[in-house]
């Protein structure tokens, strides 16, 4: 029996890959090692639009934070969020990327899954503190489940309307 080769070359790869299969996306988490002034920005600037702001922290190596990341970007998703909601995507690395965030909000020293998602009212207040962890299994969920959860979320975070 042959071993397997450590490395696949890549011209293996292009020739033998079905045609149906998409290339791997881009990074769903920037590369960011402090996203604190990101967060104040996009409160900041919510808070002025009288919108709420979804803070997702994740990482591209987890599959279920990556699967809910793109529910975010899905058409039905986006369409229920317009003028109601920012969205800011937080790289935590290996759990040692923007903990600050993690302490921030309470979240003890290190989180207890990923992707941790936080609903956050125009003060930063946590609007959904018992279910942060709630999409831990994102890849057996669709874009209407997120759309379907997030939406009376969303509602309180943004107060009642004048």
């Amino acid at each position: 029996m042959r071993p397997l080769p450590q490395r696949v070359p890549a011209a293996y790869v292009r020739r033998h890959q079905p045609p149906e299969c998409a290339p791997v996306p881009e990074s769903r988490f920037p590369d960011i090692a402090n996203a604190e002034p990101l967060l104040d920005a996009a409160l900041k600037d919510a808070a002025e639009a009288g919108e709420a702001v979804i803070l997702v922290l994740g990482a591209d190596w987890c599959p279920d934070a990556r699967a809910f990341a793109g529910f975010l970007d899905a058409d039905e998703l986006q369409a229920a969020l317009a003028g109601r909601a920012r969205v800011l995507r937080v790289d935590i690395g290996r759990h040692d990327r923007n903990q600050n965030l993690v302490r921030r909000f309470g979240l003890g020293r290190r989180l207890e899954g990923v992707p941790a998602v936080l609903v956050l009212d125009a003060g930063g207040g946590v609007v959904n503190p018992a279910d942060v962890y709630r999409w831990r299994t994102a890849r057996s969920a669709d874009p209407g489940m997120v759309a379907d959860w997030l939406s009376p979320l969303v509602d309180t975070a943004k107060g009642p309307r004048a």
